[in-house]
Protein backbone atom coordinates (compact mmCIF):
# COMPACT_ATOMS: atom_id res chain seq x y z
CA UNK A 1 0.00 0.00 0.00
CA UNK A 2 1.73 3.44 -1.05
CA UNK A 3 1.37 6.82 1.17
CA UNK A 4 -1.51 8.23 -1.22
CA UNK A 5 -3.75 5.36 -0.03
CA UNK A 6 -2.96 5.42 3.53
CA UNK A 7 -3.59 9.19 3.60
CA UNK A 8 -6.74 8.52 1.41
CA UNK A 9 -8.01 5.61 4.17
CA UNK A 10 -7.33 7.60 7.02
CA UNK A 11 -9.45 11.04 5.56
CA UNK A 12 -11.92 8.39 4.93
CA UNK A 13 -12.11 7.92 8.54
CA UNK A 14 -14.14 11.29 8.71
CA UNK A 15 -13.10 13.84 11.60
CA UNK A 16 -11.58 11.32 14.31
CA UNK A 17 -10.34 13.55 16.22
CA UNK A 18 -13.28 15.65 17.07
CA UNK A 19 -13.86 19.57 17.74
CA UNK A 20 -13.04 20.65 21.05
CA UNK A 21 -9.80 22.09 21.45
CA UNK A 22 -7.49 19.35 22.07
CA UNK A 23 -8.75 17.71 18.77
CA UNK A 24 -8.36 21.00 17.09
CA UNK A 25 -4.69 20.97 18.66
CA UNK A 26 -3.82 17.45 17.60
CA UNK A 27 -5.48 18.06 13.88
CA UNK A 28 -2.95 21.30 13.69
CA UNK A 29 -0.07 18.81 14.57
CA UNK A 30 -1.64 15.92 12.65
CA UNK A 31 -2.11 17.74 9.78
CA UNK A 32 1.75 19.26 9.59
CA UNK A 33 2.92 16.16 10.57
CA UNK A 34 1.23 14.40 7.51
CA UNK A 35 2.83 17.44 5.40
CA UNK A 36 6.39 16.81 6.56
CA UNK A 37 6.05 13.09 5.95
CA UNK A 38 4.94 13.52 2.60
CA UNK A 39 7.50 15.81 1.52
CA UNK A 40 10.16 13.27 2.98
CA UNK A 41 8.53 10.62 0.88
CA UNK A 42 8.72 12.70 -2.20
CA UNK A 43 11.94 14.00 -1.60
CA UNK A 44 13.17 10.49 -0.84
CA UNK A 45 12.54 8.71 -4.01
CA UNK A 46 13.94 11.88 -5.79
CA UNK A 47 16.89 10.66 -4.40
CA UNK A 48 17.17 7.69 -4.79
CA UNK A 49 16.47 7.66 -8.32
CA UNK A 50 18.92 10.28 -9.06
CA UNK A 51 21.39 7.78 -6.71
CA UNK A 52 20.45 5.35 -9.64
CA UNK A 53 21.85 7.64 -12.18
CA UNK A 54 24.97 8.03 -10.21
CA UNK A 55 25.55 4.37 -9.72
CA UNK A 56 25.45 3.79 -13.49
CA UNK A 57 27.41 6.76 -14.20
CA UNK A 58 30.27 5.34 -12.01
CA UNK A 59 29.97 1.87 -13.43
CA UNK A 60 30.80 3.61 -16.98
CA UNK A 61 33.49 5.45 -15.65
CA UNK A 62 34.91 2.41 -13.60
CA UNK A 63 34.97 0.67 -16.70
CA UNK A 64 36.71 3.42 -18.67
CA UNK A 65 39.24 3.54 -16.22
CA UNK A 66 39.95 0.08 -16.14
CA UNK A 67 40.06 -0.12 -19.73
CA UNK A 68 42.21 3.19 -20.03
CA UNK A 69 44.96 1.49 -17.09
CA UNK A 70 44.64 -2.06 -19.77
CA UNK A 71 45.79 -0.33 -22.46
CA UNK A 72 48.45 1.54 -20.52
CA UNK A 73 50.48 -1.77 -19.42
CA UNK A 74 53.55 -2.24 -21.10
CA UNK A 75 53.21 -4.96 -24.15
CA UNK A 76 55.01 -7.89 -23.00
CA UNK A 77 57.04 -10.03 -25.80
CA UNK A 78 55.75 -12.34 -27.75
CA UNK A 79 58.19 -15.07 -26.87
CA UNK A 80 60.03 -17.94 -28.53
CA UNK A 81 58.65 -19.10 -32.06
CA UNK A 82 58.52 -22.21 -33.34
CA UNK A 83 60.92 -23.52 -36.45
CA UNK A 84 58.14 -24.58 -39.09
CA UNK A 85 60.68 -26.86 -39.63
CA UNK A 86 61.64 -28.92 -37.38
CA UNK A 87 59.03 -27.70 -34.21
CA UNK A 88 62.22 -26.28 -32.21
CA UNK A 89 62.71 -23.13 -30.38
CA UNK A 90 64.19 -20.87 -32.53
CA UNK A 91 66.33 -18.08 -30.33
Amino acid sequence: MDVNNLLIAIADLGDFVGGDDIGKKFRTGYDRAVANATGYVGALSTVYAQVSTNLTNMASNMRDAEWAGTIALPKVGDGPEFSASDGTLTP
